[in-house]
Formats: structure tokens, C-alpha cells, sequence
């Protein structure tokens, strides 16, 4: 099997949000988590051999009484080289918000970063690198 040299950047940065007025206490804050994946390839050879690399899947997880606002989800950057290159996101463990409505809303996060050489002799390495930023929101149970 082919060795790649997957870098994997994770940065978690929380930012509190308070809401606006007099009015808001600690229960209306959200917070913004931020989520990054990246690999890289090495090049591919002269004899047109390509290579391909995953990141390890990066896995944010919201506090207990907390979901992610999954409609919030951005992508803050993204780079990518090769014949493939993309970013994987994916959602787990919802709960039910409001009891008894049936609206959920997630409290894990998955990223993976997945890459492949371009194709031809000696074109050079493949990446995907992205970063993402998602609210957290407390919710009452």
C-alpha cells in the first residue's frame, strides 16, 4: 500500500454570541465551533502512478443540553489539487428539539478531507484541505 502523508488540522475556536439588549442572559448564547480536515498526496510518479489520501475523520461533539444549528453549517475555506478532492460532512446523534414537533437537530459533527493525484506522469501531489464553522445552541430538554 502507497504511504501518504495526510496532515490533519483541527481548531476548535469558541466564540461566544451574546444576544443584543439588556434582555440577554447566558442561556441565549451560542457558540461558534469551527472544524478543519485536510490531506495531501504525494506526486504522482513518471510512470503515471496516481496516489490518494483521507484525513482521519475529525469529530466535534455538542455539550450536553446542546445541539448544532445544522442550517448554519458554512464552509469558511476550502483548497483543493488532483483528480479528486473534496471534503466529507456528515451529522449524527439528533435529538428532538421540541418535544413531540418530531424537529431534530444534531449533536455530533463528522469532516474528512479526501484527495487523489492528477492523472498523467509526473503532474504533481493532490489536497483537499476545508474548514468549517457551525452554531452551537442550548436548547431545553
Amino acid at each position: 500500500m502507497n504511504k501518504v502523508n495526510a496532515q490533519v488540522a483541527v481548531s476548535m475556536v469558541l466564540v461566544l454570541l451574546r444576544g443584543v439588549g439588556a434582555e440577554a442572559t447566558p442561556t441565549d448564547a451560542r457558540v461558534l465551533q469551527q472544524l478543519a480536515a485536510s490531506c495531501t498526496t504525494r506526486e504522482t510518479g513518471l510512470s503515471g502512478v496516481r496516489h490518494a489520501c483521507d484525513s482521519a475523520v475529525q469529530v466535534v461533539r455538542a455539550p450536553s443540553g446542546h445541539v448544532f444549528a445544522e442550517r448554519t453549517l458554512a464552509q469558511r475555506s476550502y483548497s483543493g489539487n488532483g483528480s479528486e478532492h473534496n471534503c466529507i460532512v456528515e451529522w449524527a446523534d439528533f435529538v428532538e428539539v421540541i418535544p413531540g414537533s418530531g424537529i431534530t437537530q444534531p449533536t455530533a459533527l463528522y469532516v474528512r478531507a479526501h484527495a487523489r493525484s492528477p492523472k498523467g506522469a509526473a503532474r504533481g501531489r493532490g489536497w483537499a484541505s476545508c474548514t468549517y464553522d457551525v452554531l452551537i445552541s442550548k436548547y431545553t430538554r
